[in-house]
């Protein structure tokens, strides 16, 4: 009986004793921060050059930031006029790219020249102030009434100018 309680008593040493098997280390790789009712402002030698609005913003410890809910972006010309107005159901910005990309169903206004764009999804860069994609693109011109489709877009930030790159529609001519 006593060595079986010796033996209890040092096998029970033993095992309170082991070292607890260790987990291993799991990074955390969510949002570092959220900000609800975002508003960002871009100028250029003073001036609002181009104004973004959505509800949530998601910052990751990457510098990369998730916009889940809808994206609202403004162009200004150099008086300070609205001239071009982007909405998308959601968007990103991807800091070791510098890359804006918007996405979901996304419409472009350009107010001046009366043209509307519909796409899925819209790149830009701030560093270039150029906006592109790859994807199909549609756009209406309000004064001419054509109605241009194509794969592929290259413009200026402020839509001023545009172009697709495989072209396909109906232009009407005056």
């Amino acid at each position: 009986m006593k060595y079986a309680m010796l033996i209890a008593g040092i096998a029970f040493l033993f095992w309170s004793c082991r070292q607890e098997e260790k987990k291993a280390f799991k990074r955390y790789d969510g949002p570092q921060e959220e900000i609800y009712d975002v508003g960002v402002k871009y100028s250029e030698k003073g001036r609002v050059s181009v104004e973004m609005k959505t509800p949530v913003q998601l910052r990751y410890l990457n510098g990369d930031k998730v916009f889940p809910d809808s994206v609202n972006i403004v162009f200004f010309d150099s008086l300070g006029t609205r001239i071009t107005t982007i909405r998308s159901d959601s968007g990103r910005f991807d800091n070791a790219k510098n890359i804006y990309t918007v996405i979901g169903k996304v419409v472009v206004v350009n107010s001046v020249k009366q043209e509307y764009l519909y796409t899925s999804e819209l790149n830009w860069n701030p560093g270039t102030q150029k906006v592109y994609n790859d994807k199909p693109n549609k756009i209406i011109r309000r004064q001419t009434s054509s109605i241009l489709n194509g794969t592929g877009l290259d413009a200026r930030q402020d839509f001023s100018v545009m172009s697709l790159r495989k072209v396909n529609g109906v232009v009407k001519m005056e």
